[in-house]
C-alpha cells in the first residue's frame, strides 16, 4: 500500500505558521482548516470568489470534455 501522508517532519501550519502538534495531511492546523472550509462554503453559496470560480471552471471542463 502506498503511504500518502506528508513526508516532511515539519510541525508548522502552512497558513498561520504556528507550531502545532497535530496537522492535517495538507499541513494545516485545525483552526486554519476550519476557517478555510467555512470560507469555501460561503463562496459557493454566494457564487463568487476563487473557490467558486475554480469549481465552475472544472465543472465546465468535465461537461465539455476539455482540459
Amino acid at each position: 500500500m502506498i503511504d500518502l501522508r506528508r513526508k516532511t517532519k515539519s510541525n508548522t501550519c502552512k497558513i498561520c505558521h504556528k507550531k502545532k502538534r497535530k496537522l492535517s495531511a495538507r499541513g494545516l492546523c485545525e483552526d486554519c482548516s476550519k476557517n478555510r472550509n467555512v470560507s469555501a462554503i460561503f463562496q459557493m453559496r454566494a457564487k463568487e470568489g476563487p473557490v467558486y470560480e475554480k469549481w465552475k471552471k472544472n465543472l465546465r471542463s468535465a461537461i465539455l470534455g476539455e482540459s
